[in-house]
C-alpha cells in the first residue's frame, strides 16, 4: 500500500516549509484540481510532522468596570483559564455567603463598640459645658429629629422639665409665668442661639467623624480580608491583568456592595465577578489544528450571544462572548477552502484584516451587530495562525490580481499535479493507491489486468501523450465501484472486464444528455450537413 501522498513531490516540499517556516506571511495556498488529494495530504503531512505549537495560551473575558461596553480580555497560560473561573466563582459566593460573618466577629464588634464610646465621649465633652451652662439660666438643649436629620434647640425650662417655645408662649398669654421672667428667657434663648449653633457644627463634625471611622473599619477590614483570600491565587497566576481585575473587584465590592441596603438593585456577584473562558488548551506542546468547514464571519471570528431580560429585552455582557476557529487555532493552523470562504459575504475582508493586524475582533463595529441590543465591543485578541487555504488555479489568480494583501499574506504555493508520467512507475503508484483503498475500505484485490486497465482510463482522462491522471478520486471511484461489481459475480480479485465494464456503466449512466442529443440529430431538429457547400456559411464544431 502507497504511504502518503502519491505523485506529488512538489506540493509535498512547499507544504513542509509552509508548515515547518515560522517567517510572517508563510500562509500556504494548496493549489489544484478537485479530486488530487489536497486535504488528504494536508491532513497527512500535518500529522506525520506533528508541528510544535507556537504558543498555547487560554483566553478569558471579564467584566470591565470603568468601560462596561468594553469587556477586559484576559490571557493566561494553557489550562489557568478554567482555574481562574473556578477561583472567581469561589470568591463571588464567599462575598454572597460570608463575608457578612467575617464582619460580624467578636474582634470587629469590639472595635466598633470602641469608636462608638470613643465619639459619644467626644461629643459629651462638646456639649456638656454648653448644657450645665443652660440649666444654670433655667434652659435646656433638646435633640429634634427633622427627617433623616437630627438638629439642636433650645427650650425653657417649666417645673424642671423642658417645654417648646409655643408652649412656653402659651403660659406666658395665661399668666402662669410672669412678664419679666418670660422676656429673660427670650433674651437668654436669642444669646445662647449663636453659641449652640457653633457647638452643634462642632458636634456633627464631630459625630459625622465617627461615622467615617466606623466605615473605614469595615472597608479596610473587608479589603484585608478579601486580600488574604486572593493573596495565594495572584501570586500563583502571576499574570498581571488577573491581579488588576481582582483589585477592582474588591474596590467595586467596597463602594457598591458594603454599604448598600437589601433594597438596593445590584448585579449578581456569580455575574458580574465572574470569568467566561472563550478558549482552553491542555498543557501540552501539541499545535492545535482546527478545519473550519463553515466559514461564515461568526464561525471565524467569533460571537457575542445575547442575554433575554424581563420583558424580553436583549441585553449582551461579557458572558455571551464566543470565540471563532481563528482564535481556537491560536500558536497552530486553520484549513479552509478558499471557494468555501469567498461565499461566506465578509468573511474573506476580515480574515485577510486579522492576519494583517494580527488581531481579532470578534464583534467589528462595521458589521453593525447587534441590532436590537446595546452595543457591546470586546478588547482585540492578538493572533498566530497558519492558514492553509485549499483552491483552484483560476481562484489563486483570481486573488492574486484583485486583492493586494493576498500575495502578501500568502507567500507559500504548493501546487497539485493533475498528472504524473505515465511510467512504470507512474502505474506501481496506482497499484500502491489502489491497495491502500483495499486495505483501508475492505475492497477486493485487484489483480494486474485491473491495474493496467485503471492505467489506461487514467491515460484517457489525461488526454495526453506519455501522462496518467493524477485525479485519484475520480480513479478511486471506478476502483470502489469494480470492486462491487468482482463482488457481484463472485469473483476473488477485479480484473481487467470488472474495470472496464465499470467504465461502461459510468458512461451510460451519464449518456442521457448525449441519447437526447442524437435523437434532435436523427429527427431533423437539428440538422448537421456534412456534404455540399453553402455561401457565407461555415460549420462550427463543438468539441466536449
Amino acid at each position: 500500500p502507497a504511504e502518503g501522498i502519491v505523485g506529488q513531490p512538489v506540493a509535498i516540499e512547499a507544504m513542509r516549509f509552509g508548515v515547518e517556516c515560522d517567517a510572517p506571511g508563510q500562509n500556504v495556498y494548496v493549489r489544484g484540481v478537485t479530486g488530487t488529494g489536497r486535504m488528504t495530504m494536508v491532513t497527512s503531512l500535518l500529522e506525520e510532522l506533528q508541528p510544535r505549537a507556537r504558543r498555547r495560551l487560554d483566553r478569558c473575558y471579564v467584566h470591565n468596570f470603568k468601560q462596561p461596553d468594553r469587556p477586559r480580555l484576559v490571557t493566561l497560560p494553557a489550562g489557568d483559564g478554567p482555574r481562574f473561573r473556578r477561583f472567581m466563582k469561589d470568591v463571588a459566593e464567599f462575598l454572597q455567603d460570608r463575608l457578612g460573618e467575617a464582619l460580624e466577629s467578636a474582634p470587629m464588634k469590639s472595635r466598633r463598640e470602641a469608636i462608638k464610646e470613643q465619639t459619644q465621649q467626644q461629643l459629651t465633652n462638646i456639649t456638656k459645658p454648653l448644657e450645665d451652662e443652660l440649666k444654670a439660666n433655667g434652659l435646656a438643649m433638646v435633640q429634634l429629629q427633622a427627617g433623616p436629620v437630627a438638629q439642636a434647640a433650645i427650650f425653657p425650662l417649666v417645673n424642671g422639665e423642658p417645654v417648646s417655645p409655643e408652649q412656653y408662649r402659651q403660659l406666658a398669654k395665661e399668666g402662669g409665668i410672669d412678664e419679666a421672667e418670660f422676656k429673660r428667657v427670650e433674651e437668654n434663648i436669642r444669646q445662647y442661639s449663636k453659641r449652640m449653633g457653633e457647638v452643634s457644627m462642632e458636634a456633627s463634625q464631630v459625630y459625622q467623624s465617627g461615622i467615617g471611622n466606623l466605615q473605614e473599619l469595615v472597608e479596610t477590614e473587608t479589603r484585608s480580608i478579601l486580600a488574604n483570600l486572593t493573596h495565594g491565587f495572584v501570586r500563583q497566576l502571576d499574570t498581571p491583568a488577573v491581579g488588576e481585575f481582582i483589585e477592582e473587584v474588591i474596590d467595586d465590592v467596597v463602594e457598591n456592595r458594603l454599604h448598600a441596603g437589601p433594597d438596593a438593585n445590584l448585579p449578581d456577584a456569580q455575574v458580574i465577578y465572574g470569568v467566561n473562558v472563550i478558549c482552553s488548551h491542555a498543557n501540552s506542546g501539541e499545535s492545535p489544528i482546527i478545519t473550519e468547514n463553515s466559514p461564515t464571519v461568526a464561525n471565524l471570528l467569533g460571537t457575542v450571544e445575547p442575554d433575554f431580560i424581563a420583558g424580553g429585552q436583549a441585553v449582551t455582557n461579557y458572558r455571551g462572548i464566543r470565540a471563532g476557529s481563528l482564535v481556537h487555532a491560536d500558536g497552530g493552523f486553520l484549513i479552509l477552502d478558499a471557494q468555501e470562504l469567498l461565499s461566506e459575504p465578509g468573511s474573506w475582508r476580515l480574515l485577510m484584516r486579522a492576519l494583517r493586524t494580527g488581531c481579532v475582533e470578534i464583534v467589528p463595529a462595521e458589521m453593525g451587530w447587534p441590532v436590537s441590543s446595546q452595543s457591546l465591543k470586546p478588547e482585540p485578541i492578538d493572533i498566530s495562525v497558519r492558514i492553509i487555504l485549499i483552491g483552484s488555479a483560476g481562484l489563486y489568480y483570481q486573488l492574486d490580481q484583485v486583492d493586494q494583501d493576498f500575495s502578501n499574506l500568502f507567500k507559500v504555493l504548493a501546487d497539485f499535479n493533475s498528472e504524473i508520467e505515465r511510467s512504470e512507475h507512474g502505474v506501481n503508484q496506482y497499484a500502491g493507491v489502489v491497495a491502500r483503498m483495499s486495505q483501508q475500505e475492505n475492497l477486493l484485490n485487484f489483480a494486474a489486468s485491473g491495474i493496467a486497465a485503471l492505467a489506461e482510463h487514467g491515460a484517457r482522462v489525461a488526454s495526453r501523450k506519455g501522462k496518467i491522471t493524477a485525479r485519484f478520486g475520480r480513479i478511486a471511484d471506478i476502483v470502489r465501484e469494480a470492486s462491487f461489481i468482482a463482488g457481484k459475480t463472485g469473483s476473488e480479485q477485479v480484473g481487467r472486464e470488472h474495470v472496464e465494464q465499470t467504465i461502461e456503466r459510468t458512461k451510460y449512466r451519464a449518456s442521457l444528455p448525449s441519447q437526447r442529443f442524437q435523437e434532435l440529430i436523427n429527427d431533423g431538429t437539428i440538422w448537421v450537413a456534412t456534404s455540399g457547400s453553402v455561401v457565407g456559411q461555415i460549420n462550427g464544431l463543438a468539441v466536449i
